[in-house]
Parts: structure tokens; C-alpha cells; sequence
């Protein structure tokens, strides 16, 4: 039974679990018959460890979505970790915002200072595009989605025609944060997923699955920009992360939330 209350625990499908921090930081674990993965260790608020051990004792890889600090927190408590190398370079800026992060939150981030330790950072390995993890009975395949980040990914589970998609298309995509790339690639990366054979995607602050149809919205919403008025939005955790945010819905009815985007103050257009 679980005793373990630090999470959220919503099953998806057989063998696939999708986690929720108190910040609304989401992670997916997917259980094979030989080996787990877990797609992303949150910001490292409570034993995460302890929490997977109460589902499965198989070993666990962890994969890291991209190197933001709300996905990398609890990396410290597992033992093999892959990270895009392209997302290497963020580490360190994330590093720096640790201090404004305890302020925000108003506590010690003992996790997320050891997940960003020199020492720590030093135990990733280098995870390729085209990554293949077999768990036995399920598939996990890599699959690059810059856009959020230069780094990252996504991993396709074909056996269930599911997407785990961390922050590489969400109805409020954030394209004004460190690693963010320009607006074009981030609808490449749209254009690619659309093409990729999956029906439902997670994604990692949403504790829910979403349609592969949506994705036409999350384009729609990049071509507004410069075409609408954009609004200024500074985020509340890291107050220098500054952007313009446009909306395309106050409410869209197939997924009943917002959908926009937040882009860079100077990629703005007049």
C-alpha cells in the first residue's frame, strides 16, 4: 500500500504512472518486466526514491526531459541518469538560481543543490537522439523536440502509442527561460511530433494526458505572435525570466485550459 503522501499518482496504462510534486511538477515512471525509466525527477521535493520503490524494485533509468531545474531535482536520489549533452551548458545556470528558487519557496532545496553539485552533474551521461531503452514488454525510444530547450526530448512508447513529451509543446509554451530557443524551432519540433505515431502525450506540469489533435492548436498559437498584442509576464520563481505572453484561448474546450505563448522580450515584434 502506499504510505508515501510527497506525490500525486495517477495510473495512465498498465505499467505506466504519471507523478505530481506540491508544485505541480509532473514525472512519468513506466514499468517494463526486466527494468523502469522515470522521464524526469521534478524540482527533488520529497523521497522520490522511496516513492518509486513503493511501485516497482526494479532498477531504475532516469531520463531527464531537459536540464531545467523543475525536471532535474531529484536526480541526486537515483543512480543512472541520461541528459541530452546538449542541455549540459544549462546546469550551471541553473545552479544560479538556486538561492531564488529557496526564497520562492521558502525552504531549503537540499535535493536540488545536490542534483546540481559539480560532483553530481559529473555522474550524467550523454543520452543520444535516437536512444532505444528496452524494459522488457516496453519500448521507450528517444526522440530529439528542441525547442523549450536545444536539448530536449521526448520518448515515444509505440506498444502504447504514447508520448511522454515533458515541456516540448504545452498549452502554455514558455520559449523566454534560459536554453529557450527561437520561435521557428519550436514549430519544426510541432510539425515533427504531428508526424510521429502516438495518439496521447504527457506532458510536465499537467497531471492528465492530452489528444495528439491538439497539437494544430499549439501551432495556431505560435503564428498570433506579432500579429496580437503580447502582454508582459515576469515568472514569479526567477523574477529575470521576463517574456511576452499571447493568447490564442482564454479557454479551449477540448483540454479546458489556456492556451498561449510566452516568448522572449526582444523576439517580440512591434
Amino acid at each position: 500500500m502506499n504510505t508515501n503522501t510527497d506525490f500525486k499518482l495517477q495510473e495512465i496504462d498498465t505499467g505506466i504512472y504519471q507523478l505530481q510534486d506540491e508544485r505541480e511538477n509532473c514525472a512519468t515512471l513506466v514499468i517494463g518486466t526486466q527494468k523502469a525509466l522515470l522521464f524526469d525527477t521534478m524540482l527533488g521535493l520529497g523521497d522520490l526514491k522511496g516513492f518509486i520503490h513503493q511501485l516497482t524494485n526494479l532498477p531504475v533509468i532516469v531520463i531527464n526531459s531537459h536540464g531545467h531545474f523543475d525536471h532535474i531535482g531529484g536526480n541526486c536520489q537515483f543512480d543512472e541518469i541520461y541528459l541530452n549533452q546538449r542541455d549540459f551548458e544549462l546546469l550551471p545556470l541553473m545552479r544560479g538560481c538556486i538561492e531564488e528558487l529557496e526564497q520562492t519557496h521558502k525552504r531549503p532545496l537540499f535535493n536540488l543543490r545536490e542534483s546540481l553539485s559539480e560532483e553530481q552533474v559529473a555522474k550524467i551521461r550523454p543520452l543520444a537522439d535516437d536512444s532505444v531503452f528496452d524494459l522488457g514488454g516496453l519500448t521507450i525510444e528517444i526522440v530529439a523536440l528542441p525547442g523549450h530547450t536545444a536539448g530536449s526530448v521526448g520518448a515515444l512508447i509505440r506498444e502504447k502509442r504514447l508520448l511522454l513529451a515533458g515541456d516540448a509543446a504545452t498549452p502554455q509554451m514558455c520559449l523566454f527561460m534560459d536554453g529557450c530557443q527561437p520561435l521557428p524551432v519550436y514549430q519544426k519540433t510541432l510539425q515533427k511530433m504531428m508526424n510521429l505515431e502516438f495518439d496521447t502525450f504527457l506532458l510536465g506540469h499537467f497531471l492528465r494526458t492530452f489528444p495528439k489533435e491538439i497539437l494544430h492548436k499549439f501551432m495556431e498559437c505560435t503564428e498570433i505572435v506579432g500579429k496580437k498584442r503580447g502582454h508582459l509576464l515576469v515568472y514569479t520563481w526567477i523574477n529575470r525570466y521576463r517574456g511576452m505572453v499571447y493568447f490564442l484561448e482564454m479557454r479551449n474546450p477540448q483540454i479546458n485550459d489556456i492556451i498561449c505563448i510566452i516568448i522572449k522580450e526582444e523576439s517580440a515584434e512591434s
